[in-house]
């Protein structure tokens, strides 16, 4: 019976996402669906833009910069999918190419404190893109 509460226990563990900020990814994904949906690629990069300057970094909250950044990341790592879903085809200029979406996202994590260092943005952001790009929805 332990043993079955103790295996039991793991696997709901293992089943749950590395992190606790599963709800600003979902917030992300779901507004990137619905701005897509409502105005195009157009308006994704409107809202993506607009997006990080936001974030309160200099003042004392530094829990919601920290979700604010996650989210903002979140949203373009779902609309740089978005995009390639509906065009079937890689993006290779513009707002949402990859380097730059993973360059602005570097840079705010470390503003908001998610990060000291540039160099741990992959270990930090990598289960995070993974997770937003699985979960976006097939348009």
């Amino acid at each position: 019976m332990l043993k079955s509460i103790l295996l039991a226990a793991v696997l709901i563990a293992f089943s749950a996402p590395a992190f606790a900020d599963q709800d600003n990814l979902d917030h992300g994904i779901t507004d990137a669906v619905k701005t897509y949906k409502k105005g195009g690629a157009k308006a994704l990069q409107t809202r993506a833009e607009l997006c990080y300057s936001g974030i309160p970094y200099k003042h004392a909250d530094h829990e919601q910069a920290a979700n604010k950044a996650e989210y903002c990341f979140a949203y373009e790592i779902a609309a740089t999918t978005i995009i390639q879903q509906t065009t079937r085809k890689d993006i290779t200029q513009g707002y949402f190419f990859p380097s730059d979406v993973l360059i602005r996202g570097a840079y705010n994590a470390e503003r908001a404190g998610l990060i000291t260092d540039p160099s741990e943005f992959g270990d930090y952001m990598s289960p995070r893109m993974t997770y937003v790009t699985t979960n976006v929805p097939t348009l």
